[in-house]
């Protein structure tokens, strides 16, 4: 019995037979318990994996549509800054060519408002000379 005791101790399980073309194993229920854990363990991380790679996957759309979304933005943004841009230099051309035809012709209403001033002045005179000779000639008849 002695014999028997050590061979059942030094027994190394898990052990593999082979009967036909299949393999049985021979392994201990502490041996079969461990093995069930680790596979309950490695699906229930499995699962984990699985939904945070699902979770991975709407963030991923998610950020994609968010993305797709701020360069459409951009694009009307830089098309508005391109025709806001096109309107103000257009705007502009026209002010200052506004102004120098607005000061052109200030110039020549100038000029010929000075004209007509000098006229009229002149007239004036013309008309102060007249009178005075009138009242010279009148004065020297009487």
């Amino acid at each position: 019995m002695l014999i028997l005791t050590v061979d059942s101790t030094f027994a190394q399980y898990p052990i593999v037979k082979k009967i036909g073309n299949d393999s049985v194993v021979i392994m201990t229920t502490s041996q079969g318990r461990k093995i069930n854990e680790l596979f309950e363990q490695n699906d229930k991380e499995i699962i984990k994996l699985k939904d945070s790679v699902d979770s991975l996957k709407t963030k991923y759309v998610f950020s994609t549509k968010i993305i797709d979304s701020l360069k459409i933005s951009k694009d009307t943004i830089k098309q508005t800054r391109d025709s806001l841009s096109k309107l103000y230099y257009d705007m502009k051309f026209r002010r200052d060519t506004n102004i120098v035809i607005y000061k052109a012709a200030e110039e020549a209403a100038e000029t010929k408002y000075n004209k007509t001033i000098r006229l009229w002045q002149w007239i004036n005179i013309g008309y102060f000379v007249v009178m005075v000779s009138i009242f010279s000639l009148i004065r020297a008849d009487q």
